[in-house]
């Protein structure tokens, strides 16, 4: 965890501006067939449904702000090497 703190404050970066920033359908939990349909303009969520849920999920608790985003993606990244680890 020492080692990504520096990186949790970090701005978006790379396909995070097309899937976060400008990315409509995250931007209304509550239609959630909007949600699970990307558009193909969404760099890293297009044909990824759960990981435009995810966004719509961090863009519904924190808005834009990256440090909400951040923390997820590790602890999602955490809980998948934990369950291999498991799993091996």
């Amino acid at each position: 965890m020492a080692a990504y703190h520096d990186g949790l404050f970090g701005p978006f970066v790379f396909d995070d501006v097309p899937a976060i920033l400008e990315n409509f359908t995250i931007k209304n939990l509550g239609n959630i067939g909007r949600v699970l349909a990307p558009p193909l303009t969404a760099a890293g969520a297009v044909g990824r449904p759960i990981v435009n849920l995810s966004l719509a999920i961090n863009y519904a608790l924190g808005g834009t702000h990256p440090v909400g985003y951040h923390i997820v993606n590790l602890c999602l990244h955490v809980l998948v090497a934990l369950t291999l680890f498991s799993v091996l």
